[in-house]
Order: structure tokens, then C-alpha cells, then sequence
């Protein structure tokens, strides 16, 4: 008895000794999916940090970065209401990022540069930010031009609310944009090619407000401000 059970202990051993050692590596087709699953969608955080180089790390780097970035975007309300407290931007920038995981999308097409380095071109329909900004404008200046002597406090508020409506109908862009960023491989695992933190950070633009053009992008949205005070206007 004790010999039968010797040796199946000793063959469950064996298959999780040979599980293991056989542990297939991520394929280079898979790096570019699972970065952006990570990074943008804050999925898949133990299969990262597993298949990237100091995985641990460069999730909490994207992490900071996301956190710092998508805290710039509340800076278009300025013109409504002012000094927003912490709560008030985390409330503002939680919706926003919500929105962005549950309409935006991409594809991946990776190719070869060497032996050890890869290129992976994103195209991306990120969320349309430029309309959700418009339609939280216009709900709030119809209200505003109904009562000049609306308080800071009573707009900031009836900002949040509003922006809180918008998200509703949020979508994404109709355009695709385009981003690539370049990975190498180090022993079994990834990383990011140096000197990348411009494509990094245009990557995350893409999909937060839809385009990977600043500059096109704050002509946007000055238009569309103006076009928020217009369409309040008429519609009085």
C-alpha cells in the first residue's frame, strides 16, 4: 500500500516538475495585446508582470502615469468651475476612464525588426472625447445663461452631474489613429526599447480622447467650446 502511494506521489510530482520546465513562453504576437491589456484596460496584471522584464515596477510606472495623465484632461472645465477638490477630479477621471475601457478598441499588427526585437502598430478607436466634453458644456451653459448667479459651488456641481449624464452616450471615434511602439526581448522575457516615452504617452492620448495630435487636438476642442456656447444659446 505504502508503495502505490510512493509512486503516485512520486508521477504527480514528476508532471508538475515536467509542467514547469515546459512552460511555454509568450510568443511575439502576444506581447503587444497583453501590454495594452495592462496598461490602458488594467487587465491581466499577473500574466504582465510575469512576461515583462522588472514587471512589478513598470506596472506601477504605467499606473503613475495613467493616474497623472487622465488628472490633465478636467483642466477643459476650467471655464465653468474652478478648484475642483481631490474627490471632485478622482470623480471626474474615474468616469472618464471607465468610459474609455468600455468604448474604445484597437487592433495589433506586430512585425519583425530582428532576433530579438519587435514593432507593434496599434490602431485605435479611443473614446470621442471631444463630443463628451461638448454635450457636459452645453448642458451646463444652458443652465448658466438661465441663471448668471450661479455659484462656483452650484456649477461645479452641476458639472459633475452633467458630465455623469454624458457618459451615457459616450462613443468612440469613427477615425482610426495609429501608434507604434517597439519591444525587445531579454533572456524569456519583454520589455520596451528605450527613449519611448513619447510614443508611450501618445498611445495612451490615442485612447483617452480619440486622436494622437495635440496640436489638432486643442483646435478641437477651442471649436468645439465655441460651438457649446452657440448650440446653449440657441437653444434658449
Amino acid at each position: 500500500m505504502k508503495k502505490k502511494i510512493y509512486i503516485i506521489v512520486s508521477a504527480v510530482l514528476l508532471v508538475i516538475t515536467l509542467t514547469g520546465c515546459f512552460k511555454k513562453n509568450m510568443e511575439a504576437d502576444e506581447v503587444g495585446s497583453l501590454f495594452v491589456e495592462h496598461f490602458i484596460f488594467q487587465k491581466k496584471e499577473a500574466e504582465f508582470k510575469e512576461n515583462f522584464v522588472d514587471g512589478e515596477l513598470l506596472s506601477k510606472q504605467l499606473l503613475l502615469m495613467t493616474s497623472t495623465f487622465e488628472d490633465t484632461f478636467s483642466n477643459v472645465f476650467d471655464s465653468v468651475a474652478t478648484n475642483f477638490s481631490p474627490e471632485e477630479k478622482n470623480q471626474l477621471s474615474t468616469g472618464l476612464m471607465k468610459s474609455v475601457r468600455e468604448h474604445s478598441h484597437y487592433k495589433v499588427k506586430t512585425e519583425k525588426i530582428d532576433k530579438n526585437r519587435i514593432q507593434v502598430a496599434y490602431t485605435i478607436h479611443g473614446l470621442d472625447y471631444s463630443d463628451l466634453v461638448e454635450k457636459t458644456l452645453e448642458s451646463i451653459f444652458k443652465e448658466l445663461m438661465k441663471n448668471p448667479e450661479y455659484s462656483d459651488e452650484s456649477g461645479k456641481k452641476g458639472l459633475l452631474q452633467a458630465f455623469d449624464q454624458s457618459l451615457e452616450s459616450a462613443k468612440p471615434v469613427e477615425k482610426s489613429v495609429e501608434v507604434s511602439l517597439v519591444f525587445e526581448k531579454n533572456k524569456k522575457k519583454w520589455e520596451l526599447s528605450k527613449n519611448q516615452d513619447n510614443e508611450l504617452e501618445e498611445l495612451l492620448f490615442s485612447f483617452i480622447s480619440g486622436t494622437n495630435d495635440k496640436v489638432q487636438y486643442e483646435k478641437d476642442m477651442n471649436q468645439m467650446l465655441e460651438r457649446a456656447i452657440k448650440n446653449a444659446s440657441n437653444s434658449l
